[in-house]
C-alpha cells in the first residue's frame, strides 16, 4: 500500500507471512492485504459480533478479522510502517501456532459457507447503509508488515 512499508523484516518470517496471507485472500476471497497482523482497532460492537471467540492464543489476529468480515462487519485500512523489534525475543512461534492458525481459518471458512448466515450481522438501513466509516473513531494503524487494517 502506498504509504506503508516494512523494515528489517526476517525474511524467512515474510515469506511465510506473504503464502499465509494469499492463502487467506483465496480462502475467503478478501481484497484485505494482511489478516494475520495484530494491529488492528475494533468497536466493541464488532468484538461483541464475533463471539464466540474460541482462540486461545495468538491466533486471535486471525479470528477476530475474519469473524468480522464473515459476520457483514465494514473495513477500511491505512498505511503504517512496521519496523522489526530492536530488542527482546518473539513469543509467535511458527511451529506450535501453525495449526492453530489453519483451525481458526477452516472453522471460520466452515460459517462463512455452512452456517446458512445464522451468524451474519443485520443489514443496516439507512443513508449510512453499506459505506465504510473512517472516522477517527474507527480507524487503526493496521498491519506490523505495513498494510493497514480496519475492522468496524
Amino acid at each position: 500500500m502506498k504509504g506503508g512499508g516494512v523494515v528489517d523484516y526476517p525474511k524467512f518470517k515474510l515469506f511465510l507471512n506473504r503464502i499465509a496471507n494469499r492463502f487467506l485472500k483465496m480462502l475467503f476471497h478478501l481484497k484485505l492485504n494482511d489478516t494475520t497482523n495484530a494491529f488492528k482497532a475494533y468497536r466493541r460492537e464488532v468484538i461483541d459480533g464475533c463471539r464466540p471467540l474460541i482462540a486461545p492464543h495468538f491466533n486471535l489476529t486471525v479470528e477476530l478479522p475474519l469473524k468480522a468480515i464473515v459476520r457483514g462487519f465494514t473495513w477500511t485500512t491505512i498505511p503504517i510502517t512496521w519496523r522489526n523489534r530492536r530488542t527482546g525475543t518473539p513469543k509467535l512461534k511458527i511451529k506450535e501456532m501453525g495449526s492453530r492458525y489453519l483451525f481458526i481459518c477452516l472453522y471460520i471458512w466452515l460459517e462463512k459457507y455452512f452456517s446458512r448466515g445464522d451468524y451474519r450481522r443485520a443489514p443496516e438501513t439507512g443513508a449510512d447503509a453499506g459505506t465504510v466509516d473512517s472516522s477517527a473513531s474507527n480507524w487503526a494503524p493496521a498491519s506490523r508488515h505495513g498494510r493497514p487494517q480496519n475492522i468496524t
